[in-house]
């Protein structure tokens, strides 16, 4: 079982091991719902290239129906969370996988959870492992917030006793860091255009910034 997979049980507690590659639970945490996305290795998945836990085709139109799924039931009520695990090595590049729009699929994916935060639900990421090109684009770059066990441009780092096999109070350490990001997106909704604001982005991302502005800069030029 990966670590995504792990954490994913521990959090739910829930230890189904016969679902698919992209699990799911809904969950009530301290009066937080909210709805754990994850992907993880699947031996019997279809298209050979995704079997190791990549984001693939058949994954992200899977992430998008689950998302837009919590949408439709949320609609009249109040949104729930949406928090995806993150530890993905990449997404499923392949022959078949590309011919078959496997750029649509990772679009979908981001779209919809682009779409529940802009409906109001509270999306945090929890970066457990790997958090690798299109599938972090796919699944967690569009959260409102961003939390890890280790390292990057993220809004808390979590201080764990073991990433691999975490403990149960490992748990309530990230599961305590999830509902107080939860709530302070209740209160301040905010997407990943915000981050690019923060004090830490001044440091961190100041290239990105610079070029950005000459961008604009030369956009907004007359001809």
């Amino acid at each position: 079982m990966s670590r995504g997979l792990r954490w994913h049980a521990a959090l739910s507690a829930t230890t189904d091991a016969t679902a698919g590659s992209v699990r799911v639970a809904d969950v009530d945490w301290s009066g937080e719902r909210a709805r754990i996305i994850t992907v993880g290795p699947n031996r019997s998945a279809r298209f050979p290239r995704a079997r190791g836990g990549q984001v693939g085709i058949e994954e992200g139109w899977a992430i998008a129906s689950e998302v837009r799924d919590a949408i439709e039931q949320d609609r009249h009520g109040t949104p729930r969370a949406i928090v995806p695990i993150v530890d993905a090595p990449g997404q499923a590049f392949g022959v078949h996988e590309e011919a078959l729009a496997l750029h649509l699929s990772l679009a979908a994916a981001a779209d919809a959870y682009a779409s529940a935060r802009l409906a109001g639900h509270p999306v945090v990421a929890l970066i457990v492992g790997k958090a690798i090109s299109g599938a972090f684009l796919a699944h967690g770059l569009q959260a409102g917030a961003l939390i890890a066990l280790d390292d990057g441009a993220v809004d808390h780092l979590l201080a764990v006793d073991s990433a691999d096999s975490p403990t149960a109070r490992d748990v309530q350490t990230a599961k305590t860091c999830v509902i107080d990001a939860i709530r302070e997106l209740r209160a301040r909704p905010r997407g990943p255009r915000e981050r690019l604001g923060s004090s830490e982005a001044q440091r961190t991302r100041a290239l990105s910034l610079h070029v950005r502005k000459l961008l604009e800069e030369q956009w907004d030029a007359p001809a």
